[in-house]
């Protein structure tokens, strides 16, 4: 094969990995994600026995349908919603919810201290 034939296959074959490797990071628009599942649809789900699982983050819920297929939704403060979903045996995880404040321990104290060294400066 030529000079001229080598570039060339060279170039084709870096072209198509920057392609694939901009397909890899695409977010997956499109790609299996489900639109938020309407709560009352969720609950209608849940006593038909079509949920197999839940993990409960702060109001919002994730789980699978007994087909594996994911859904999300956004719970409202229901005080009867653990027993709903005990009631019909769907496995419940819980998960701690981050605030900003937990991720740096010290940041209230940090936010505290730094008006202090900016008088202290200014003295």
């Amino acid at each position: 094969m030529n000079k001229f034939g080598k570039n060339l296959m060279l170039w084709v074959i870096i072209g198509l990995l920057l392609i694939a490797l901009f397909n890899l990071f695409q977010a997956p628009t499109g790609r299996g994600t489900e639109p938020p599942l309407q709560f009352s649809d969720f609950l209608e789900a849940v006593q038909s026995g079509q949920v197999t699982d839940v993990t409960i983050k702060g109001n919002s819920i994730t789980g699978h349908f007994k087909d594996n297929r994911a859904f999300s939704t956004y719970a409202p403060d229901d005080p009867t919603l653990i027993a709903t979903l005990t009631k019909h045996g769907v496995r419940i995880a819980a998960a701690r919810l981050h605030l900003a404040h937990e991720e740096n321990p010290n940041a209230d104290e940090q936010k505290h201290r730094e008006p202090r060294h900016q008088d202290a400066e200014q003295r």
